[in-house]
């Protein structure tokens, strides 16, 4: 095999290992640019995003990832993170959103209530924006639900320029941890 590669001039060589190496970077990674305010303080409006595309459909996605993800009616693209993952309880009381019974502390913007709880169907996520004021997402979008298949990717890199100071931001776990724990403090003898 290495004889007939041998064969090729070096700069053939190159450049169809260059060719190869873009065609296959295109399929693993994306960039994108943030639109909007929903998702701040962790992403602003106008930074770029690196996105990986593979590992979500490998791994699995998780309650707190952030994820890219593209419109079931149009070609838009959105950037939010998820708070439920198939099988949780999702509700809304009080324009609250309540995950497995937990209150996100952070959810707040009028939304109509839900009668009762429903259970995130499988392969699919309810999905919100940081900025919750600011946010369309799962709470008021048609189709609740994100299929798995919508899901382009994950942020992994925030590119140039870096000069706001940011994270991720906190995952909800955290929030609905927090919320338990004030619970369990106030009722305590």
């Amino acid at each position: 095999m290495k004889q007939w590669l041998n064969k090729i001039p070096l700069p053939i060589r190159f450049t169809l290992m260059t060719l190869l190496c873009f065609v296959g970077l295109r399929f693993l990674l994306g960039s994108y640019i943030v639109l909007g305010p929903s998702m701040e303080p962790s992403f602003h409006m106008g930074d770029r995003i690196l996105v990986e595309k593979v590992s979500p459909s490998i791994d699995g996605l998780d309650r707190g990832d952030v994820v890219v993800l593209r419109s079931t009616k149009s070609s838009t693209t959105y950037l939010k993170r998820i708070v439920a993952v198939p099988g949780d309880a999702v509700e809304i009381r009080d324009s609250v959103v309540c995950i497995n019974g937990y209150e996100l502390a952070d959810a707040f913007m009028y939304v109509p209530d839900s009668e009762k709880p429903d259970l995130v169907p499988e392969n699919c996520y309810f999905v919100l924006g940081d900025n919750r004021g600011a946010s369309q997402d799962s709470r008021t979008w048609q189709k609740k639900y994100i299929h798995q298949d919508d899901v382009i990717g994950v942020p992994i890199l925030k590119l140039p320029p870096f000069f706001r100071k940011t994270d991720f931001g906190p995952k909800p776990t955290t929030a609905i941890q927090e919320t338990a724990q004030k619970r369990s403090d106030r009722q305590a003898p």
